[in-house]
């Protein structure tokens, strides 16, 4: 019975919400998007010098996302509300309909054909680089340089990487190293 009872007090609170104005709703929103702002604020300030976050932060965190995605909503509604008030106060007047497409799409049509063939040229001048510049002894010497430049041996060989590391050695431990001899 007391089910029944519950039932229909939100049945007739519902009713009654939904035949409000919708600046009242609106307006309703809004304030409690703000307190829920300000509330979730200070009750994440109020504890988050305790001993760790506790248990409330996060909800205070998730209280304050929603209740901006309120106020980012009432914002939307109410001024696309003020749009429409302007628009049916002030229709704005229409002259030389498709004017703009007549004069925007044949510029649009040029850009895009210099484009097209600013790529075509590009590209052309890229294959004969390449053809040019990139034979198999090229391409050879140059993986070479790249595989001996990350092999870790210095050009000079062995010898001269063991005496850069002793001299390395020497620096470390705060003493100059010693000439070669």
């Amino acid at each position: 019975m007391r089910i029944g009872r519950a039932h229909a007090l939100v049945t007739e609170w519902w009713r009654r919400l939904s035949m409000l104005p919708k600046h009242v709703l609106l307006r309703r929103v809004g304030v409690l998007g703000f307190v829920g702002v300000v509330g979730s604020i200070a009750l994440a300030k109020l504890t988050w010098g305790s001993s760790g976050p506790g248990i409330a932060t996060p909800f205070a965190f998730a209280a304050l996302f929603v209740a901006a995605v309120a106020l980012m909503a009432v914002a939307v509604v109410h001024s696309q509300d003020l749009v429409d008030e302007l628009e049916a106060s002030h229709p704005p007047r229409v002259r030389n309909r498709g004017a703009f497409a007549r004069v925007v799409n044949p510029m649009l049509w040029t850009a895009s054909a210099r484009l097209r063939r600013a790529f075509r040229e590009w590209r052309a001048r890229v294959a004969s680089t390449l053809r040019r510049e990139a034979t198999r002894d090229s391409l050879t010497r140059r993986l070479r340089a790249v595989a001996s430049a990350l092999s870790g041996v210095p050009p000079g060989g062995r010898e001269e990487a063991l005496a850069a590391l002793d001299r390395l050695r020497g620096h470390r431990r705060g003493r100059p190293h010693r000439a070669a001899s």
